[in-house]
């Protein structure tokens, strides 16, 4: 396993049988351009991604729909330690 860091977004690399699958955070989820990046990469059915948000700015229409289930949306604020 390894992980790596940028702008909103956290990448978990995990070895399952010898290929990788990607767990990505992405902070800021329902914000325009954080909400295209996540449609990007549910399209690829080896990510699962975990959109987060609190919508201060962020808006409940800009949300993916995953039709694999390979995305899953949380309400909170990162700020909140005990909600994550």
């Amino acid at each position: 396993s390894f992980f790596l860091f940028y702008g909103g977004m956290l990448n978990i690399f995990v070895e399952i049988n010898n290929h990788y699958m990607s767990t990505i955070l992405i902070t800021g989820a329902a914000g325009f351009i954080a909400s295209c990046l996540a449609d990007q990469l549910i399209s690829d059915s080896i990510n699962f991604v975990i959109g987060i948000d609190n919508f201060l700015t962020g808006k409940q229409e800009n949300l993916p729909k995953s039709k694999v289930g390979n995305y899953k949306f949380h309400e909170c604020d990162v700020k909140d330690f005990q909600s994550l």
